[in-house]
């Protein structure tokens, strides 16, 4: 994944319309870094949803945490904030799913990563969030 091709003030995570019947939500990469799980929830008022990440999305945050990128940092703070919402009662919070392999993570710009992180979504009968515009469109 380029997050650099990202539009992270996007408005696809806002042209849904979420009802509190919205249980599971698989946030991908970019909806992590942006926040927006946090913001839904404000938003529309959800009522203790189950927050799944999956584990490439866990990978490709320490990659970019490790290169000293800030949107990898931010994502991981992201995260601890979910976590810190999770332990308050707010929410609850799984990561699952597997970590890409090498041959994912090559071809991450076909699409590879994102793939595993539709996946998770599907059979987690999960809404998948995410602010990328080919991954939305994909989705």
């Amino acid at each position: 994944m380029d997050f650099n091709e990202y539009d992270y003030d996007s408005a696809y995570n806002d042209e849904y319309d979420y009802s509190d019947e919205i249980k599971r939500i698989v946030p991908d990469t970019s909806a992590i870094i942006e926040g927006s799980v946090e913001k839904i929830i404000k938003e529309k008022g959800l009522n203790y949803p189950e927050i799944i990440i999956p584990e490439a999305v866990i990978a490709e945050l320490e990659h970019q945490a490790n290169n000293q990128r800030p949107t990898g940092i931010r994502g991981l703070e992201n995260i601890k904030k979910l976590q810190d919402l999770a332990e308050i009662g707010k929410l609850s919070i799984r990561i699952t799913g597997r970590r890409p392999t090498k041959f994912e993570k090559d071809n991450a710009k076909l699409g590879e990563i994102d793939g595993l992180i539709r996946d998770v979504a599907k059979d987690e009968l999960a809404l998948l969030l995410t602010s990328d515009k080919i991954q939305a469109k994909t989705a």
